[in-house]
């Protein structure tokens, strides 16, 4: 049963990469293309906003990079359970930069991104996976399948 639980939390966090990987792709195509993104305008969410915000590039690379990084990292160390807590703490830079990135859409830019929402949703919900595994399950993630 424990090792069927371990693999259910790889599983989630795999799949939620993937998830990851497959919005900042879109949000990548959308920079370099200049295409539109399929969300809705009004007085809150504007994704055309945030995306082409001065806010929206870090060292000439569009943001949803990084995210591809971080999101193809943690897809890999899922597959590698002793290397748990540094995706661990991996994950807990992500979200400190999350923090970050929510406020400026919200305090100076004003509008909010579905799509980079739900990036930040799919930090958070690897972050709560893996604060579960290492506080509740205390290790089970190194025994093997």
């Amino acid at each position: 049963m424990k090792n069927l639980l371990t693999f259910v939390l790889r599983y989630k966090i795999q799949i939620l990469s993937f998830i990851g990987i497959l919005v900042s792709l879109y949000l990548i195509y959308s920079h370099y293309t200049d295409t539109s993104l399929a969300c809705p305008e009004n007085s809150v969410i504007n994704c055309a906003n945030v995306v082409t915000s001065q806010y929206s590039t870090f060292f000439s690379l569009p943001l949803p990079v990084y995210g591809i990084v971080y999101f193809v990292f943690s897809f890999i160390l899922a597959f590698i359970p002793r290397l748990k807590k540094l995706l661990f703490i991996v994950t807990i830079i992500a979200l400190i930069i999350v923090f970050g990135l929510v406020y400026i859409e919200i305090a100076l830019i004003g509008s909010i991104c579905i799509y980079c929402t739900s990036l930040h949703i799919i930090i958070f919900l690897i972050f709560s996976i893996l604060l579960y595994d290492l506080l509740v399950k205390k290790d089970s993630y190194n025994t093997h399948i």
